[in-house]
């Protein structure tokens, strides 16, 4: 179950918002999320020493990176505990490209809800 569920703002055309913690078992979890992340081929330089150097926020467990060959993106599969941590991750990145993320669960997870 998610927790935190936001109003939306009065311009959006009625979605809901949700924070980013789960309840599981009574428990406070840290959501799964899969970023990709398009870079500008002509930023690969600085984005590879970008990678080199950066550090995922201490509250956030990176399970997977990845790159994909030949895209001119890369892709991690990660676990969070807020939306400011999921700032701190793309921010480093925003001048170079453009980092997508979504929520996700096992399919696992998936089919005992259904």
């Amino acid at each position: 179950m998610i927790v935190g569920m936001k109003r939306p703002p009065s311009n959006t055309t009625g979605a809901v918002i949700y924070t980013t913690s789960a309840i599981r078992g009574g428990e406070v979890e840290e959501m799964l999320f899969v970023m990709w992340y398009e870079f500008d081929p002509d930023h690969t330089t600085r984005v590879i020493e970008l990678w080199k150097s950066f550090k995922f926020p201490s509250e956030v467990k990176v399970l997977h990176r990845y790159l994909l060959i030949g895209r001119h993106m890369s892709a991690a599969i990660f676990e969070a505990p807020n939306e400011e941590s999921l700032l701190k991750i793309t921010l480093p990145f925003s001048s170079f490209g453009v980092a997508h993320i979504v929520p996700a669960m096992t399919i696992e997870d998936a089919i005992k809800q259904m």
